[in-house]
């Protein structure tokens, strides 16, 4: 499984939001379960920035957990290559 992370106390909040929307959903059309979705983080006592403001086009994954293989982390990040290289050139042309 993967989960992305979004900072929502930054300038790019909305476009790095409708960026890391179209990887889940390219994501979730080819691999269905395999990303947990996007998790928004901010407020009081949180890093609601992570880098994020540096670019619209920045994103933070986290990609499988202590009880997955390097094997199972492998295929997740090779699915996600995948899914962000199209999304990349249907932008793109």
């Amino acid at each position: 499984k993967m989960i992305f992370l979004l900072g929502v106390e930054n300038k790019n909040y909305e476009e790095n939001l409708e960026f890391i929307e179209k990887i889940n959903n390219k994501i979730n059309e080819k691999y269905q379960g395999l990303s947990k979705g996007i998790y928004k983080k901010g407020g009081v006592g949180v890093n609601g920035i992570y880098n994020q403001d540096f670019s619209n086009r920045t994103i933070l994954i986290e990609i499988g957990g202590y009880e997955n293989s390097i094997v199972e982390v492998l295929n997740t990040s090779l699915a996600f290559s995948e899914c962000f290289i199209e999304v990349l050139n249907e932008e793109n042309g």
